[in-house]
């Protein structure tokens, strides 16, 4: 009996849109050399069918129960692509395990480099096993995404659906083999926000949990605006400021299952795996809230867009240029002696090149600015971190007579490895109003995660200029000198202090070292 595949006249031309979304995409370089994709198979055959024809692997690996076998033929009866060899492999949908053993499997006879999952249809637990399978063979991930959604016919609006990928983190026990790290395992936190919808979306791998929780994004505004704004309280008051906040993040936004599994866990370092609309949210704030039992550090790495690419890039590289920048504009007495005392400090470790620039008495251009970034292997930057023109917010560095926004970040060729912005609001995210959130391509971390800047540390909120640099200097020794990973240099100062709520660790590998003299 003959296909009846009326219902999809008209794939040809949803399949022209996503294909060109798919071209500009800068995901596109790295999936376009996509040799074998894993498919599980849902009942919604049509965007599989579309990954299938924008992918155009040499091998497909059709993953399916009981429930979705038919879906395969249907799939193969839109697809456009037919250069390829097939396979399909039966799986239990209602275990994690099973799905979870036959990708590695694969992963066995199939180089995993070459290799894609795609998780869009299927059940929550079959993502769930193949979210742990990529994970532990370190394989890349994607997933149909749609910007608009129909309420009556509760489907995305046709036409806009995109292909989303997800770089995979990797296995953290290979990456982070210090011995001076004896907690180097991470916990994974997906955190995952579906605007059209208003949900956030939680995926742990250890064990395998998948959350959704409903969230008003009139309050998702309200946290991430008052936290902006606590720099203005008196020091007296900002520890209770601090729990309310958190607070108020685990009742509206944390679900509870999510925290027992934070607090049965021996692991002390969670990478919080964001997509970039909830960048602008201070989920570090969790370690100010009794909910969670034991203080944890985290980590963060963005998901979404360009930004998810830029991190674990690059290869490691041995510490020998450090660039301090300090006060560039002259007007921050503060941030001229934390200047001060880094040069004093880097000066005294043998092997270190440091260069220390001022704007007192000098003006710098952002054609200087540049050549140091790219000539540097680390650099620290104390200075003014905001501009407003009108009511936008614009973040970046301010020289004396410029401002370097986060866009222009993004065209560094040979960025450094490791970047310190001791400035305030730089790890805003995205402009979050009532109604709509709107992607900023002139925000700090924005230009620095696009740039392909392997770790940096940045501030959500504003810095106090009379911030005392003694945890900052301790950062830098533990890392330096005690040649410990930085994740780990993070954790054992700044990151457990009491200053910690005002940064943010971005990146997560040890691909900052320093060889021994």
């Amino acid at each position: 009996m003959p296909l009846d595949l009326s219902k999809y006249k008209n794939y040809p031309e949803f399949l022209q849109s996503y294909k060109m979304k798919f071209t500009q995409d800068f995901d596109a370089k790295i999936l376009s050399n996509t040799k074998v994709l894993i498919t599980l198979v849902g009942l919604s055959p049509l965007p599989l069918a579309m990954n299938i024809d924008v992918l155009q692997p040499k091998k497909v690996y059709f993953l399916y129960s009981d429930l979705s076998i038919n879906e395969i033929y249907v799939i193969k009866g839109l697809i456009k692509h037919s250069e390829f060899k097939e396979f399909k492999i039966r799986i239990n949908e209602n275990k994690v395990e099973d799905l979870y053993e036959k990708i590695l499997h694969i992963s066995e006879t199939e180089d995993a480099k070459n290799i894609v999952i795609d998780i869009t249809g299927g059940k929550k637990l079959m993502v769930a096993g193949a979210v742990s399978a990529a994970n532990s063979c370190n394989i890349n991930y994607i997933y149909t995404d749609f910007k608009d959604y129909d309420k009556k016919t509760r489907l995305p609006k046709p036409n806009s659906e995109y292909l989303h990928f997800i770089k995979n983190i990797g296995n953290f026990n290979a990456t982070l083999t210090n011995k001076s790290d004896l907690d180097s395992d991470f916990l994974d936190l997906y955190i995952i926000f579906q605007e059209n919808n208003n949900y956030l979306n939680f995926i742990l791998n250890d064990p395998n949990i998948i959350l959704k929780k409903a969230v008003n994004k009139a309050l998702l505004f309200q946290l991430s605006r008052g936290f902006n704004g606590i720099n203005q309280l008196k020091s007296g008051k900002m520890l209770n400021e601090l729990k309310s906040f958190a607070d108020f993040l685990v009742k509206y936004f944390i679900p509870r299952d999510v925290l027992k599994v934070l607090n049965n866990s021996k692991k002390s370092k969670v990478r919080l795996n964001l997509n970039e609309e909830i960048l602008d949210i201070p989920w570090e704030l969790l370690n100010f809230s009794k909910a969670l039992k034991k203080k944890k550090t985290f980590y963060r790495k963005a998901l979404s867009g360009k930004l998810h690419l830029s991190l674990n890039e690059t290869s490691k590289r041995n510490i020998k240029k450090i660039s301090i920048l300090v006060n560039l504009d002259g007007t921050l007495e503060g941030a001229q002696k934390e200047g001060e005392a880094l040069k004093e400090f880097f000066n005294g470790i043998p092997g270190i090149d440091v260069s220390f620039f001022s704007g007192i008495n000098n003006s710098m251009s952002v054609f200087k600015l540049f050549e140091i970034l790219e000539e540097s292997d680390i650099v620290h930057y104390a200075g003014h971190g905001f501009r407003k023109e009108g009511n936008q917010l614009k973040t970046g560095w301010k020289l004396n007579d410029d401002f370097v926004q986060g866009e222009l970040f993004s065209d560094i060729e040979k960025p450094p490895c490791f970047i310190f912005s001791n400035s305030c609001f730089g790890g805003k995210g995205k402009t979050h109003s009532n109604k709509n959130s709107t992607c900023r391509n002139d925000l700090l971390v924005s230009g620095l995660l696009d740039a392909g800047v392997n770790c940096f540390i940045i501030s959500p909120i504003g810095v106090p200029d009379h911030n005392n640099p003694e945890e900052i200097i301790k950062f830098y020794s533990k890392l330096l000198i005690d040649r410990i990973p930085v994740t780990q240099a993070y954790r054992e100062t700044i990151g457990s202090s009491k200053d910690s709520y005002l940064y943010q660790f971005y990146g997560d590998l040890d691909n900052i070292k320093r060889e021994k003299i």
